[in-house]
């Protein structure tokens, strides 16, 4: 296998997925994108474009997600725009119509950077000019919308490209080819990505993208997904279906000495100048008391005036947010992505058994499954969540459910707010295996030793993970189970895939063999 970490370029990522030239990319096209809309990208673009649109011998992309840590000013939008358009114009071809999501840190910022950058750029663009009062016709490649009930961009060929808030519907109701998450230093918590799942989950080669700046204390979501980046390069790990890319400067290098500027910022002598950047760092020194004479990261973390040069220029977080604190996760993340554990078979899996699992509050639920694979293992996974939707939902999922497999069991735990559902679900004919005090016990406990042993599989989802991530656990009748309440996020994904394996352990004693 033949691997580049990016050393050919100037200004090599500190910390990223490597470039695997076994296998052929697609970002050639994108690059041409960019060229014939009149700003070709700098090498460090098309890097990661070559990486992130790496395909399989199936035509497929290999990565469902790309995580792009950068600091400001070099050059993300102009990466992204070529991409986003690559995906409506060329990928249409082999993938069908497509659907872009643009968001960032809210509604009105995603809306006024798409119709400032994104639209005013594609209609000076070979695919411009924008017909703005009518469908698209011969002669017009797309129309453009600026009301407030559906704004976007309509191609011709039938895709889109929407500005999107940064919200739990996001997405809803809608295929989702290409969900864009920008400024994700500015969510603190992942019910933006988590609105997309259930978009792209049928679609063919859909992949997300986020990237980001530097965060602070309150950057949950963007500092998870650098912290899991950075282990997984570290590690080794580039089986994964994630892609993570990260420029920044290193605990060990010095951010005010010009040599490691040119080392870590990527557009410094393609965009912007060594001048520029020693501007911004005098005049954020200008407004402080006296100068600094070295760099100490602990002096700079306390100082909020020097944290305005070091977090957006230099991609150092000063301040990081609770989640990274030291605590004793329930099960380590380096176990449950334990290479034996993860699933990489593109192959549908046939589901036996479903777990419903729903927040305290009731706003959020989830559809675990269960399946026997690999001679008898069970495979888990997430077939549906929806955060913030309540769970009404969920009763049209196991009729669904119940139209393909009518036999299929259903576990709830009724000591949750899960047990709403029993009555509905009762009267339209499901059975429902009803989990105990012990029996949630036994599941939870039985659940973290398959993990330990290798004895469960699962494919990536970041739903699941992040609630493994952030699960707490309280002690029940000499075992312990799952404390949504005490948990640092959102944990009903892991809820329904442990009710899911207490059916599935059942399943498996009585022979059930309905399947989904």
């Amino acid at each position: 296998m033949l691997l580049s970490t990016g050393e050919e370029l100037d200004c090599p990522p500190r910390l990223g997925t490597p470039r695997n030239y076994d296998r052929r990319t697609l970002g050639g096209e994108v690059g041409e994108i960019a060229r014939r809309m009149g700003r070709p990208l700098m090498p460090w673009q098309q890097y990661v474009a070559d990486v992130a649109l790496e395909v399989d011998d199936d035509d497929e992309l290999v990565y469902d997600e790309v995580d792009l840590a950068v600091p400001r000013r070099q050059g993300k939008t102009d990466l992204i725009l070529p991409v986003g358009v690559w995906r409506c114009r060329v990928a249409v071809k082999r993938w069908g119509p497509q659907n872009v999501y643009y968001t960032a840190q809210s509604g009105m910022a995603a809306r006024r950077k798409w119709k400032e950058d994104q639209v005013k750029r594609i209609d000076r663009s070979p695919w411009g000019p924008l017909g703005r009062t009518k469908p698209a016709v011969a002669g017009r490649f797309a129309e453009v919308r600026f009301d407030n009930n559906d704004p976007g961009i309509f191609w011709a060929n039938d895709s889109t490209w929407r500005p999107a808030p940064p919200t739990e519907t996001a997405g809803h109701g809608d295929d989702a080819d290409l969900p864009l998450i920008d400024e994700a230093f500015a969510h603190v918590d992942d019910r933006v990505e988590q609105a997309y799942g259930p978009a792209m989950l049928t679609r063919q080669s859909a992949q997300l993208w986020a990237f980001s700046a530097a965060g602070t204390d309150r950057s949950v979501y963007w500092w998870r997904k650098v912290l899991r980046g950075r282990a997984m390069v570290e590690a080794g790990r580039f089986d994964s279906p994630i892609c993570f890319l990260e420029w920044s400067v290193g605990d060990d290098e010095d951010p005010f000495d010009p040599e490691t500027w040119w080392r870590r910022l990527p557009a410094l002598g393609h965009t912007i100048t060594e001048a520029k950047i020693q501007a911004e760092l005098d005049k954020v020194r200008a407004g402080d008391v006296g100068e600094v004479e070295a760099f100490d990261a602990d002096d700079a973390a306390g100082d909020v005036g020097m944290e305005r040069f070091l977090r957006p220029y230099c991609g150092i977080w000063c301040r990081t947010p609770k989640i990274a604190e030291s605590r004793q996760r329930v099960i380590p993340m380096a176990q449950w992505l334990h290479e034996e554990n993860l699933y990489a078979g593109r192959a549908p899996v046939r589901a036996e058994v479903f777990g419903v699992g729903v927040s305290p509050d009731a706003g959020t639920a989830a559809v675990g499954f269960g399946a026997s694979v690999d001679g008898g293992r069970c495979h888990l996974g997430v077939l549906d969540h929806r955060p913030g939707a309540g769970v009404g939902w969920v009763r049209d999922v196991v009729a669904e459910i119940r139209s393909k497999a009518p036999s299929a069991s259903v576990c709830i735990n009724p000591r949750t707010s899960a047990a709403q559902l029993i009555a509905d679900l009762e009267r339209d004919g499901v059975e429902l295996v009803k989990m105990s005090a012990l029996d949630n016990a036994a599941a939870c406990g039985a659940l973290k030793t398959a993990v330990v042993e290798h004895t469960v599989r699962y494919r990536r989802q970041s739903a699941l993970e992040t609630a493994v991530d952030v699960a707490a656990k309280r002690d029940l009748h000499g075992g312990w189970a799952w404390d949504a309440s005490a948990s640092l996020g959102d944990i009903a994904p892991l809820e329904a895939v442990t009710a899911a394996f207490h059916a599935w352990r059942s399943v498996k004693r009585v022979g059930r063999t309905s399947l989904w």
